[in-house]
């Protein structure tokens, strides 16, 4: 789970047209939000991802559902409020259903910096808070068949790229050609890509290569050939936003304040 910013409310959702949407929700009971120019923007606002476990939807059988964080049969009022929206996949939507997130604190990640409140252990998430307890046991953020089992498949992914490029750097070092030097460069622009909020599970990626001694190993020796460039540099400052840290007294020291 990261940050994402969400896109303008759309223009079309009018004050006006929120009223009478909302109306017509308490009356019938009907679907008012299923309406392109609102899934769309949701869509746009994830970078076509669930907000809460980062899958990517509309593809093979990840649809998107349009979330109320706080439940529409609760709060009615706010049905077709656009801060009140969030995209996600039927899994998350399903295990939230009617949880109550204005008496229980929940993670909000359109408002709020899930790192703050959640942090990666092992490929599992670990509350720093309550928000983040919440949210976690909820959206049951630690299935392992279910979510586990993919953010597995994709740290061996990264520390299986790591490696090789590790390997190329020593090799440079023992050898220094301009070839490997530019294939080790390409190798580490499109890992770090795969961090980028845009890509799917990107809290989890970039939290692999972020906290990765072998990355940190990498970096540190190219730093020193004046290899790093700005690039890399941009990329690397821009997956950090994103990365959940694996920090455990945070978690440790929540942990205490419940006993």
């Amino acid at each position: 789970m990261i940050k994402i910013n969400k896109v303008p409310c759309p223009i079309e959702l009018t004050e006006k047209v929120k009223l009478d949407l909302t109306e017509e929700f308490k009356k019938s009971d009907k679907s008012v939000w299923q309406v392109d120019y609102i899934k769309n923007a949701l869509l746009d606002s994830s970078h076509n991802k669930c907000a809460y476990c980062e899958c990517l939807l509309n593809r093979e059988s990840n649809y998107m559902e349009v979330e109320h964080f706080h439940h529409k049969k609760k709060y009615p009022d706010e049905v077709v409020e656009w801060d009140n929206l969030l995209p996600s996949c039927r899994r998350c939507n399903g295990k939230k259903h009617a949880y109550d997130t204005k008496l229980n604190p929940f993670v909000n990640p359109a408002i709020m910096d899930p790192k703050e409140h959640i942090i990666l252990d092992n490929n599992r998430l670990r509350p720093i808070t309550l928000e983040g307890e919440n949210t976690i046991e909820e959206l049951n953020l630690n299935d392992s068949t279910k979510v586990v089992s993919v953010r597995h498949e994709l740290t061996e992914a990264t520390n299986k790229s790591l490696e090789f490029i590790f390997q190329d750097v020593l090799d440079y070092i023992q050898n220094p050609n301009t070839r490997r030097m530019n294939r080790i460069i390409s190798s580490l622009e499109e890992l770090l890509k795969e961090g980028e909020a845009k890509s799917a599970y990107a809290g989890i990626v970039s939290a692999s290569i972020i906290n990765s001694p072998t990355f940190k190993a990498i970096r540190k020796l190219l730093l020193s050939k004046i290899k790093w460039d700005s690039f890399l540099e941009d990329k690397y400052i821009e997956i950090s936003e994103n990365a959940l840290t694996s920090d455990e007294y945070l978690f440790h020291s929540y942990i205490m304040t419940k006993t």
